[in-house]
């Protein structure tokens, strides 16, 4: 059974960067940013107690595995807002998935005692890992997918 580590891979980002850096001159580029955006949005992406996070596929299973580089989506998910608006069928949507993904990853690398994140988090509960350190305690304990 293989597992689909989409951040690892990296190909959704040149997709849209190649649009925009061409000056929106290849719908081709914009048609495959917007079926993978979508496809990762509906499958990749998951909202468990209040965090938003991505989830590698085994199959048709989630191993509960967010890798760090997933947190370049929520740049991705930014940049596609700002750049497409008038061409997304859901502009907001990916504001929201890239401002929610974010936080995400913001308070992986704000609530350990380096400022350094973990390279995977599993069930997020790194997050929780130092006690009076995370800015939103009452989620610690609700936190599990």
């Amino acid at each position: 059974m293989s597992c689909v580590m989409p951040c690892a891979v990296g190909v959704d980002r040149y997709m849209l960067k190649t649009y925009l850096l061409t000056g929106k001159t290849d719908p081709r580029y914009l048609d495959m940013y917007k079926e993978s955006a979508e496809g990762i949005m509906n499958h990749v992406i998951k909202r468990t107690a209040g965090w938003t996070h991505t989830t590698e596929l085994s199959g048709r299973k989630a191993n509960n595995v967010m890798e760090h580089l997933c947190c370049f989506f929520g740049g991705l998910f930014a940049l596609g807002y700002s750049g497409l608006k008038d061409e997304l069928h859901q502009p907001r949507k990916h504001l929201k998935t890239a401002e929610e993904l974010t936080e995400t990853c913001f308070q992986s690398y704000n609530t350990t005692a380096t400022g350094i994140g973990p390279e995977a988090m599993v069930r997020l509960a790194l997050i929780c890992a130092l006690p009076g350190t995370h800015p939103f305690p009452s989620r610690c304990g609700q936190i599990g997918f």
